[in-house]
C-alpha cells in the first residue's frame, strides 16, 4: 500500500518553505541596503531628499556626535540629532552652553560629523551640511534646537588630494629638525600634498608659515618622503591625544614642497589604496 505525507507532514515542510523564502527576502533586502548605505558614504555629495533623510537616520541611530559652528567662525560647539522631519531637524542644545544664545543671532550653521563605523575605520573623511536656526523647543522634556532641513550632504574633502589616516596596524611617522633638535611624530592623516601630525610643540617652533628644511614619512611599500615642507596649521585638539602613552595636545598641518613627481605618484595610490581596504571593511561589517 502506497503511503502518502500525513498532514502534520505536509504543514510542516509549508512552514518551513515559507520560513526560507522569508529569511531569503529578508536577506535580499538587507544586502541591499548595505550596498545603498556604503554607496551613500562613497559618495562625494547627496542631495536627493530621500537619501538625505536615510543618511540623517543613521545619525539619529548611532547617536553621532555632530561639530556646530556658527556663521564659519573657527569655534564649535557640540551637539546631536534627536529627530528629523521632512522640513527640519531637531538637535540636542549645544555644548558649551553658550552657543545656544549665540545660535539665535546667527545666520548660518555649519554641521560637521564622523559617522562611527567610518572614524573606526580609520577613514579620516567627514561630512557636513549647511543649515540655519528656525526655533527653540522642548523635547520629551528637554531643551532643543529646530534647524532647517538641509539641502545636500556633501563629504568633506575640500583639499586637492584625498587625505587619510594610516591603519592603525601601520602607523607613520614624521622625522624633522628643528632649532638643532630631532624630532619624530605620529602622523594623523596624510595625502599627496602634505600631512597632519599630533604634537607637544608650541608656536615658538612650529608658528604658521615655519619651513622645516627636510622632512621625512616612510610609507609602506611606496618609498620615503624627503622633502622640505611648510607649517599650515596649528591648534589645540579638542582632546589630548594618545601616542604610545603620552599625552598629545597640538596638532600641526603642513604642506609638502617640491616632493618628486614619481614619489607623489606613489602616495596618491597608498591613500587610494588604504581608502578603498577600509571601504571593504566597512562592507563586509554591514553585510
Amino acid at each position: 500500500m502506497e503511503h502518502w505525507p500525513t498532514t502534520p507532514f505536509l504543514l510542516l515542510l509549508l512552514f518551513l518553505v515559507a520560513f526560507a523564502y522569508v529569511a531569503y527576502a529578508l536577506y535580499v533586502r538587507q544586502s541591499r541596503r548595505s550596498e545603498q548605505r556604503v554607496r551613500l558614504f562613497h559618495a562625494d555629495q547627496i542631495d536627493n531628499p530621500e537619501a538625505v533623510q536615510e543618511f540623517l537616520k543613521v545619525l539619529v541611530r548611532e547617536k553621532v556626535r555632530l561639530r556646530i559652528r556658527l556663521n564659519n567662525r573657527h569655534k564649535s560647539y557640540m551637539s546631536s540629532l534627536l529627530a528629523i522631519d521632512p522640513q527640519a531637524l531637531l538637535i540636542d542644545e549645544l555644548f558649551p552652553l553658550e552657543g545656544n544664545e549665540l545660535i539665535r543671532e546667527s545666520t548660518s550653521v555649519e554641521v560637521d560629523f564622523f559617522l562611527a563605523t567610518i572614524e573606526k575605520q580609520r577613514l579620516h573623511i567627514s561630512y557636513g551640511f549647511t543649515s540655519r536656526y528656525l526655533a527653540t523647543e522642548q523635547w520629551k522634556g528637554f531643551p532643543a534646537l529646530r534647524i532647517a532641513f538641509p539641502e545636500r550632504i556633501i563629504r568633506n574633502q575640500k583639499r586637492k588630494y584625498l587625505r587619510i589616516s594610516p591603519p592603525v596596524t601601520e602607523p607613520l611617522f614624521i622625522t624633522f629638525t628643528l632649532q638643532g633638535q630631532t624630532f619624530t611624530e605620529k602622523i594623523a592623516n596624510i595625502s599627496a600634498g602634505g600631512a597632519r601630525f599630533y604634537t607637544n610643540l608650541g608656536k615658538s617652533m612650529l608658528a604658521p608659515g615655519t619651513r622645516l628644511a627636510t622632512i621625512h614619512v616612510e610609507i609602506p611599500a611606496t618609498g620615503t618622503i624627503t622633502c622640505p615642507a611648510i607649517v599650515r596649521l596649528l591648534y589645540p585638539n579638542e582632546q589630548p591625544v594618545i601616542v604610545e602613552g603620552k599625552q598629545m595636545f597640538n596638532s600641526c598641518g603642513i604642506e609638502f614642497e617640491n616632493i618628486e613627481d614619481g614619489l607623489r605618484e606613489k602616495t596618491i595610490k597608498y591613500v587610494i589604496a588604504t581608502e578603498r581596504q577600509a571601504l571593504k571593511r566597512l562592507s563586509r561589517e554591514f553585510d
